[in-house]
């Protein structure tokens, strides 16, 4: 099949004829034939390393949907099934959610007209890599929280996004190491660094562990944003504690991170 891919360094659409590899539960996985895709060794990936993915997905999917909400299900192609794509055309990124393949493609002619991710052969470490595994669960918390609540403030997002790695189970790459380093930051000016991305999930991890699954769920359902819906739901919790005194409490625990103090509000139960 054809696909439009975006290039995000270009700023240009490409078409491309891709080849499907494997379906999983819940996913389709295809790859670009004008790139060769290696796996995690950097060998040519081999139909277990696409199941591989395939799986890791498919858990992610399951685990990230039952804290998160739910996608735009099923997308305009009226299939329940995402679509995942490799290419090497779609500049110096690991990956990225298609928000305008959801559009009907008389509103914008490079609509796939799906639910698509696409992923960089080059950029995600490999098929199957550690690194892809945890893009896909990170994408896929933007994909869901652009039907949940389209208009949120960008540093909860990417929080989010980073805490939906978490929540799948993979402790890679989360950036804390960069934002300790370089602790004097801005949480809602978002400039992507790698700082903005270790304080916000530093914040979202803290308020994940502090009030729970339910409290994240509720937070990405309101149509509220940023610190006025966790404020909101702080209350509603009847919490002691407001939005800017967990944010000073999970910064605090980032730098202590010791059970012993203060009846361990300052310490993460998940190392991060």
């Amino acid at each position: 099949r054809t696909f439009w891919t975006h290039n995000s360094d270009a700023f240009e659409f490409k078409k491309i004829t891709a080849k499907l590899m494997f379906i999983s539960k819940h996913a389709y996985f295809w790859q670009d034939e004008a790139t060769q895709p290696l796996n995690a060794d950097s060998v040519a990936a081999t139909d277990e390393d696409w199941a591989a993915v395939g799986k890791s997905f498919d858990n992610s999917y399951e685990r990230v949907r039952a804290v998160f909400g739910q996608e735009e299900a099923p997308g305009l192609d009226g299939d329940a099934r995402l679509f995942v794509i490799y290419s090497d055309s779609l500049g110096k990124v690991g990956g990225y959610f298609g928000q305008a393949d959801q559009l009907p493609a008389a509103v914008e002619a490079h609509s796939n007209q799906g639910q698509f991710f696409f992923i960089s052969n080059t950029w995600s470490s490999g098929v199957a890599s550690e690194y892809n595994k945890e893009v896909l669960a990170h994408e896929f918390q933007h994909m869901i929280h652009k039907n949940m609540d389209p208009n949120e403030e960008g540093w909860m997002n990417e929080g989010l996004s980073m805490l939906a790695q978490q929540v799948a189970g993979m402790r890679g790459y989360n950036s804390v190491a960069e934002y300790l380093a370089k602790p004097d930051q801005s949480l809602w000016y978002w400039s992507s660094d790698s700082q903005d991305y270790g304080q916000s999930f530093l914040y979202l991890a803290y308020l994940y562990e502090q009030m729970g699954e339910d409290f994240i769920t509720a937070l990405i359902a309101d149509p509220d944003n940023g610190l006025t819906s966790i404020d909101k739901h702080l209350a509603a919790s009847d919490s002691p504690r407001n939005a800017d005194d967990m944010y000073a409490d999970a910064l605090t625990a980032a730098f202590f991170n010791d059970a012993s103090l203060d009846s361990g509000e300052f310490v993460y139960k998940i190392p991060v």
